[in-house]
């Protein structure tokens, strides 16, 4: 079978979960052969339909596969355009991080527009582009099954030093060494731009997660107050698979114990019990090593 179409990348968490019909014309209000969104998705899909049910591979199945990817192409640069627009709505700004020549570290954050450039960088999945059938017509998706990263979203110096040096790769390393060590590799210009350009590609996708809708339960309010806790990959996949599945859809999930002992995963929680259906919560033990690098 082929899988050009099948098997999709992208940034699952961020993207536009619905398009906005009128929103996608207004995009294009400029170009004279403009298509409707209708227009779009009823040529990609008829496109993707021929290339699915095609029997054997010829020259004229490439060339339809490369017509589906480039109008593909264009309508994710108008996605894009529209989630610019969202970024905005939301007030997120672009936190650029500096450099401080005196202190010989970072210097504070210069705060700009965010442009189009900063989110193609997200390499956005617009699931309701890419599977609008599924989201629109059906609903949502009959099953997901996921593992999905347990990591705080936040800079690792670690892990993004030990690309450029075999000493910060060793798994224990003395605090006092890796600061040297990593004091020496931001000496190199090269390697302190992109050091700053790594740490520049957090804070506003950090607001975006916390004040966009379709992660209004990642944020926990208990006895009036909000529960302070980090961003949590686990949690905000956990809850994309609830917006993506139809009624009725089943999810398995792969997720830290946090979920049900965690105080800052008490709103997810509240969606879990009284929007969904629990039909079965179990605890694995680690004494095995089932899972490597996780605590036995």
């Amino acid at each position: 079978p082929n899988i050009d179409f099948n098997i999709l990348a992208g940034n699952s968490l961020t993207g536009l979960m619905r398009v906005d019909d009128k929103e996608f014309e207004r995009q294009h209000q400029a170009d004279l052969f403009r298509k409707s969104y209708r227009q779009v998705l009823d040529e990609k899909n008829r496109l993707l339909g021929t290339y699915r049910h095609a029997t054997t591979y010829a020259e004229d199945l490439s060339s339809l596969r490369d017509s589906i990817a480039s109008q593909k192409g264009e309508a994710i640069s108008t996605l894009n355009e529209l989630l610019l627009d969202e970024f905005s709505h939301l007030g997120i700004k672009y936190e650029q991080t500096t450099w401080d020549e005196k202190k010989h570290t970072e210097g504070k954050s210069v705060k700009r527009t965010l442009k189009i450039a900063d989110i193609e960088a997200l390499k956005p999945f617009h699931w309701g582009f890419e599977f609008d059938e599924i989201l629109n017509q059906h609903g949502g998706f009959d099953a997901i099954i996921t593992n999905p990263p347990w990591e705080i979203f936040k800079p690792n110096s670690k892990e993004f030093f030990e690309t450029y040096s075999d000493l910060v790769t060793k798994k224990k390393m003395r605090v006092e060494d890796f600061e040297q060590e990593q004091s020496k590799l931001l000496k190199d210009p090269d390697i302190r731009k992109a050091w700053l350009e790594y740490l520049s590609g957090y804070p506003h996708m950090s607001t975006f997660f916390r004040s966009a809708k379709q992660y209004e339960n990642q944020i926990s309010m208990v006895e009036g107050k909000k529960a302070g806790t980090d961003i949590n990959l686990y949690k905000l996949f956990t809850e994309q698979c609830f917006n993506l599945l139809r009624p009725g859809g089943y999810c398995g999930i792969v997720i830290p114990s946090g979920i049900y002992t965690d105080l800052g995963s008490k709103q997810l929680r509240e969606m879990l019990f009284t929007q969904s259906s629990i039909t079965g919560l179990f605890c694995i033990e680690n004494r095995q090593e089932v899972f490597e690098g996780v605590h036995r």
